[in-house]
């Protein structure tokens, strides 16, 4: 028995039960327009990658997945759409992948639920990504959430239905017409919340294909679930499951009329204390002699967010009277404390007795024998090699006897699953291509990229790499940062994982990669003084051997911007990275491991860090640990370049031009930064910090915290993965910076507030609101998302800039010589060349005149000869028209950068 699921996405939330309304909603306007022109983007991939020294490869998180009998897989994605394989066993389970939901008709890629019966594919779209923006279960920085669509061919046309708009869809399920009261096939919907209503949730019902809608439920629910149409019907009827989030009480709902109406179906689930499920899964054991109902749930105090746990519990209704049963001796599925995390259940489609679970980080998969209480592992030392999958898991399913699951790094295949020790996990990734990166950057000389993934690593591309190459993952984590300094050869490619974590560069020398890594956390141990999940930092664009990063202040450092510089040549790297204990008095170490119970010089540190003791023996405790601790020396010791105390910048640009005697001088001086209230300025003529409030208010990022978990360890979180702010500083024009970001609302919302571009001429002495038509042009259903600004000088001979932006549709660009007021956005590319996706950050690369662009789903795009490129479409935008003439020659903006080493 082939097992289908459908998805079921995150969650917190009340409300309660409401009569029958009828639901309509308006149509708005597709974001994918036949009026896009193409602009030459290339997709640059990657397909899948592999980490440094491991055999298993991964992709893009993966929401969902529908298993069929003839070897056909569907997957949901976090916003890269509906995929298909039509063979997941071909050339030795290395499937060819297709997304089938790139269609012009549709409006969202942000899959957070999925089902499919035949050839009827439904899908529906909400906070799909694990990459939180925000304070509650509304995970933000996703495509729209456009509601319900769906196909009755497979894929291959689509129908965009008006109903769910807005609405975080959480589980579908398709009633078939041969048992519907009615005789029509039958969709039962279950929404978690609204963009702008976070505590709106509920089910809704149609009856035919979504032109209209009923709401039957009117309670937050995250899972819905129905067992086997034909083998188990309750006076009449198929039992149909709801899980209800956020709430104590009747957390499981029953519909017996297939889902005209819902009585209380919780009683035994108890949660201890202030407890409540913020995410849920639910599944059916279709027994011949009646179902088995699973739960699955992660659940938060109320009172504390970092406490967190999760609840097991069983059905078996075969059992007159029945009521949950707490699985014994169950783990705690969420094992980093984050209440943004997921979990998922499976009853064996055979087996009696026998289900699966999966939890979040270490807690990856477990064989659970819910009647004895038994749990075990299914990773390293339960296959037949030690292997295990990605973890963050987000769905599983059965497929041919074996187990599949679905998790934040792609798709795995265990087989005998049943068994212990002889089965394997496999990755289903095959060519598959979609991943979520934060950022992307060029290496010219070898054409090839480097990104940073969302909970994938940094990943480094083939040279020359074409769409179907496997990436390179080398730092591991989540990737956070990326940069390229092309001006020496070989190129330094730059990465870092979360909080800075293994900051390093990597070149290759011949055949081989060498890498060095910056001592930051031997300096900057205290993870205070960085408080962003992602800690921006740059290579200087006019001085590339100056590596810039801002921390806050801590006892330990002064606040402000800081250095490294000179960055070491590779020919002169160190082979062995040691520390150096000579000078420090063993004994101290020796104690304070007994105190605090850890032999882990870097737990140990900070733990004693965070007694915040002025103490004279506690301050050289702190030294001599620093100093036990290998760290590269071939870095030179950080410099405070311009210190800050009160806040810390979320984002900063390096390198521009000054006019001065009608002749352009190079400022590698020249700073431009920003937090979320003011912005920072500063020039080789003017070193010291000038600041001036922003012209809006932004949303911050949610900042850092810690707590300890049951081994000691410090763990971060929950907290905002990517940033809320964007600025991009001009090359050719020191006083001309462009900023954008996520309004800021009183009440912490970050979905409130009005979203603006803003331009300066004069190095924030004004302002001026350039966002235009760029909300409507995006045809957004709530926020267009600004991000990833950039300019590009001088695109044609009267020295006209453009200032591209990043948005949930793609990128957008627009034009201006003197006066900007005038601004006009359209699309960079057509939705055929450029998918619509979220777009997270733009690179122009002038030495080799490339435009980079990284998505949140989509891998990496490029566009070659840019400023032709721009140009063209400046003129299209002027005449509003795809035909218009080919450019002129145009001049290389490389002039602006320094002169290249000779390779």
């Amino acid at each position: 028995i082939d097992k289908k699921k459908v998805m079921k996405l995150l969650g917190v939330l009340v409300a309660s039960l409401v009569g029958f309304v009828a639901v309509t909603h308006g149509s708005l306007p597709l974001p994918c327009s036949e009026d896009h022109c193409t602009a030459g983007f290339s997709f640059r991939g990657p397909a899948s990658y592999i980490n440094q020294g491991q055999t298993i490869s991964n992709m893009i998180a993966t929401h969902d997945v529908v298993t069929q009998q003839s070897g056909a897989v569907y997957i949901g994605t976090v916003n890269a759409g509906v995929w298909k394989t039509t063979n997941v066993a071909a050339n030795g389970y290395f499937p060819h992948w297709e997304p089938i939901s790139d269609d012009p008709a549709l409006r969202c890629s942000s899959i957070s639920a999925l089902t499919v019966e035949d050839d009827l594919v439904i899908a529906g779209c909400g906070g799909s990504t694990s990459s939180e923006m925000g304070k509650d279960w509304n995970s933000l920085n996703n495509e729209d959430w456009g509601g319900i669509f769906y196909s009755r061919d497979g894929g291959a046309t689509w129908v965009q239905t008006d109903m769910a708009q807005n609405e975080f869809v959480t589980g579908i399920v398709v009633v078939p017409a041969s048992v519907s009261p009615t005789g029509q096939e039958r969709w039962i919907v279950g929404f978690r919340s609204h963009f702008f209503h976070p505590n709106v949730g509920g089910v809704y019902m149609t009856d035919d294909s979504g032109v209209s809608w009923t709401k039957v439920v009117g309670r937050p629910v995250f899972a819905v679930q129905h067992a086997d149409w034909e083998l188990h019907h309750t006076t009449g009827a198929t039992p149909i499951y709801a899980a209800v989030a956020q709430e104590q009480n009747d957390v499981v709902l029953r519909s017996l009329d297939y889902g005209k109406s819902w009585d209380v179906y919780g009683q035994g689930i108890v949660f201890p204390g202030d407890f409540v499920p913020f995410y849920i899964d639910l599944d059916v054991g279709n027994m011949a002699d009646g179902p088995v109902v699973m739960y699955a749930a992660l659940t938060v105090s109320l009172s504390n967010s970092s406490d967190t746990n999760s609840a097991s519990y069983y059905r078996d209704t075969r059992l007159t009277g029945s009521t949950w049963t707490a699985i014994a001796n169950a783990p705690n599925l969420e094992d980093d404390r984050m209440p943004k995390d997921r979990c998922a259940v499976l009853h064996d489609p055979e087996l009696d007795g026998l289900s699966y679970f999966a939890g979040n980080g270490g807690r990856v998969v477990y064989r659970v024998n819910y009647t004895e209480g038994v749990w075990t592992k299914m990773w390293n030392q339960d296959t037949s090699d030690g292997s295990e999958p990605h973890v963050d898991c987000r769905n599983l399913a059965w497929l041919h006897g074996e187990l599949i699951l679905v998790s934040d790094g792609g798709i795995f295949r265990r087989t005998n699953p049943r068994e212990a020790g002889s089965g394997t996990w496999t990755s289903l990734a095959g060519d598959a291509t979609p991943i979520e990166l934060y950022n992307a950057a060029y290496d010219e000389r070898n054409d090839r990229w480097t990104g940073s993934a969302q909970d994938n690593s940094v990943i480094i591309s083939e040279p020359a790499a074409t769409p179907s190459d496997v990436g390179l993952g080398v730092v591991g984590g989540d990737g956070t940062h990326v940069d390229v300094d092309n001006m020496h050869c070989p190129a330094r490619l730059y990465g870092c994982a979360q909080y800075l974590g293994g900051l390093s560069y990597r070149v290759n020398v011949g055949s081989e990669m060498m890498s060095s890594r910056v001592p930051f956390g031997h300096y900057f141990p205290d993870i205070s003084g960085y408080p962003f999940f992602l800690t921006w930092y740059q290579v200087n664009r006019l001085n590339p051997d100056q590596l810039l990063f801002a921390v806050n202040s801590t006892q330990l450092y002064a606040g402000g911007l800081w250095e490294f510089n000179p960055a070491p040549d590779p020919s002169q790297l160190t082979s062995r990275i040691t520390g150096d204990p000579k000078s420090w008095n063993p004994d101290l170490v020796v104690r304070a491991t007994i105190k605090y119970g850890t032999t882990d010089l870097r737990k140990l540190l900070s733990l004693v860090e965070r007694q915040n003791s002025v103490a004279e023996e506690d301050g050289e405790l702190v030294s001599a640990i620093k100093h036990l601790i290998p760290y590269n020396k071939d870095w030179p010791e950080p410099q405070l370049v311009a210190g800050i105390t009160d806040e810390v910048l979320a984002v900063h640009v390096a390198g521009s031009h000054v006019l001065q005697n009608g002749e352009l001088v190079p400022d590698a001086d020249r700073v431009v930064g920003m937090s979320y209230d003011n912005y920072y300025s500063r020039s080789g003529a003017s070193p010291a910090w000038s600041v001036t409030p922003l012209p809006q208010k932004f949303a911050p990022t949610v900042d850092w915290y810690e707590y300890y978990n049951d081994n000691r360890s410090v763990v971060i979180g929950p907290v905002s993965h990517g940033k809320t702010v964007s600025m991009a500083l001009s090359l050719l024009n020191s006083s001309l910076v462009a900023v954008t970001g996520w309004p800021y609302d009183d009440s912490g919302n970050m979905n409130l507030g009005d979203e603006h571009v803003w331009l300066t001429t004069d190095d924030g002495a004004t302002w001026l609101d350039v966002t235009s038509n760029l909300l409507t042009a995006t045809a957004a259903l709530a926020k267009s998302r600004p991000a990833g600004l950039e300019f590009v000088d001088e695109v044609d001979d009267a020295g006209t800039t453009a200032l591209l932006v990043g948005t949930i549709n793609g990128v957008f660009v627009s034009f201006f010589n003197q006066d900007p007021s005038t601004i006009t956005w359209s699309r960079l590319g057509t939705c055929a060349e450029f998918p619509l996706v979220v777009v997270t950050s733009i690179n122009y690369e002038a030495y080799s005149d490339t435009l980079v662009v990284s998505t949140f789903g989509r891998g990496v795009y490029t566009i070659a000869n840019a400023k032709a490129a721009l140009y063209t479409a400046m003129s299209r935008q002027l005449a509003n028209s795809c035909t218009v003439p080919a450019p002129p020659p145009l001049s290389s903006n490389s002039r602006l950068l320094p002169t290249q080493q000779q390779c």
